[in-house]
């Protein structure tokens, strides 16, 4: 009969914390939702990037895969240099 009562204990202890882990976790997780929700984002100042109100000038790129003066110069010597060669024999 004791054998019994301590398994039936040992099993009374472990859903406790179980119960009192889970409730922990989920008094936690509740506490943590709500701290974020309720904050409300700081003020932003009329000259801040981050202010969705500013507006910038959107100028667009310049074509960055266009050849530019160093790549026509080395394409052109490259070119020079390939007519010079002699072919081998």
């Amino acid at each position: 009969m004791q054998v019994d009562r301590l398994h039936h204990q040992s099993t009374s202890t472990m859903s406790s914390r179980i119960n009192a882990r889970q409730s922990f976790c989920m008094i936690a997780a509740t506490g943590f939702l709500a701290g974020c929700s309720a904050t409300t984002p700081p003020p932003l100042s009329a000259n801040n990037p981050a202010n969705s109100q500013v507006r910038a000038p959107m100028n667009t790129p310049h074509n960055v895969l266009a050849h530019d003066e160093t790549t026509l110069a080395i394409q052109e010597e490259l070119t020079l240099l390939k007519k010079e060669e002699v072919p081998p024999k």
